[in-house]
């Protein structure tokens, strides 16, 4: 009997007995040792047959299973980031068209929506709707600036709104600007909270005593605008203090004041008055138009007053030449401008007021104004207008501008 490779094995028994002699009786133990170790070595072989594939089997499940869920989340996420997609294009349709129609997309919003802003807070899908139903009243405008995803499961909008308050008899137009930010029930697929944020106020909760102040101060303002054509643009961001607006290229009729008129001064207002009345080479009488703007430039010998012409008038060559020499017709481009608003005569001193305390402003909040600046004065030099309803802005050039602001995420 000899151990080999681990394994118990039985030599060849050769007799040690005469011929003829009874054959040795085998030990018990000998024999229960001949049939131990061959057990032993079905077993350990039948454990290392069987264990090895049943090993290989878990691991290629747990791998199957790792895969299959890494799929699963990838399909999830692409389905949950076209739901955001398609929510963004139909609230973004909705901002642009509710204070038009009355009518929501009611299946994308949550029946137990909560709306915020600083003056108001509702829940629930019936008095949201009201809510902006009732808005109409006030010849609401919004101008959408932007909606995008900005997270994975909030959407951002950025907006201008005007309402106008007809019921009160001088007829003052509200400008809020401000962003409204949607959160979205993932699972159910449905808009759950809608908070608006102004941007001409800091304490947003509500109620907020200032967004009330920021509302009244504009309705109690009482400047008279004339119903006149005058030079476009859009209001993209009004803070307590200023508006930044978007102007649309225009055309002006412009004489110099002279070296010493200031920027209040009516000096050139008589040139301009006659090239509209017909003091130009086809004798046509132009329509009146609002404001009356007066370029002040750093280094320039005097201010020019300028005449908006109508913008129906596309190119200068579509005018008719002034047969005054002290008049030219030129385009006018002022892009992103920064605008305050004041009243008054006004009187040199306030129109310079103006302008610093505006400039100020800019550069406290990280705007970098041009040098120089525009007045626009909606009442007429020679207007008997009262001064505490006459409309005055200072308006100041933004060439480093960008628009639309970035989205700030939540």
């Amino acid at each position: 009997m000899h151990i080999a490779s681990g394994r118990l094995r039985l030599g060849t028994c050769r007799s040690t007995s005469k011929p003829g002699a009874a054959a040795p009786i085998m030990p018990a133990n000998i024999a229960v040792m001949h049939r131990k170790p061959r057990m032993a070595s079905w077993v350990v072989g039948a454990a290392e047959v069987a264990t090895s594939p049943d090993k290989d089997v878990s691991d290629s499940s747990s791998s199957a299973l790792v895969i299959d869920r890494e799929a699963q989340e990838r399909r999830l996420a692409e389905r949950r980031s076209y739901l955001m997609r398609d929510m963004c294009t139909t609230l973004a349709s909705d901002l642009r068209h509710m204070f038009v129609s009355g009518q929501l997309t009611r299946a994308v919003y949550d029946r137990d929506i909560l709306f915020t802003d600083p003056l108001t807070s509702v829940r629930g899908i019936d008095v949201y709707a009201a809510l902006i139903g009732a808005l109409r009243a006030f010849n609401t405008r919004l101008d959408l600036h932007t909606c995008e995803v900005v997270g994975e499961d909030t959407v951002v909008a950025r907006w201008s709104m005007d309402l106008t308050a007809w019921m009160l008899p001088w007829a003052p137009t509200i400008t809020i600007t401000g962003t409204t930010t949607y959160l979205v029930d993932l699972d159910s697929g449905r808009v759950v909270q809608h908070v608006d944020t102004w941007d001409a106020i800091s304490h947003q909760e509500f109620i907020s005593l200032e967004g009330l102040v920021h509302l009244m101060r504009q309705a109690l303002q009482l400047q008279l605008t004339p119903r006149l054509d005058s030079c476009k643009y859009r209001v993209l961001l009004k803070t307590g203090e200023y508006e930044v607006r978007s102007y649309t290229d225009f055309l002006v009729a412009a004489t110099n004041m002279g070296p010493v008129s200031g920027p209040a001064s009516g000096a050139g207002f008589t040139a301009l008055a006659a090239y509209v009345g017909g003091a130009n080479d086809t004798g046509a009488q132009l329509e009146m138009t609002t404001p009356v703007l007066t370029a002040v430039a750093p280094g320039q010998q005097g201010a020019c007053m300028e005449f908006v012409m109508e913008h129906r008038y596309l190119d200068v060559s579509q005018l008719p030449a002034p047969t005054d020499g002290r008049v030219a017709l030129r385009g006018v481009h002022l892009g992103y401008c920064a605008v305050a608003r004041f009243t008054g005569w006004p009187l040199d001193h306030e129109v310079v007021s103006a302008e610093l305390a505006l400039r100020a402003a800019l550069v406290r909040d990280g705007l970098d104004p041009e040098p120089g600046y525009r007045l626009a004065r909606y009442a007429t030099p020679t207007s008997t207008t009262p001064p505490f309803l006459r409309r005055n802005e200072v308006i100041i050039r933004l060439p480093g501008f960008t628009w639309p602001l970035p989205t700030q995420t939540r």
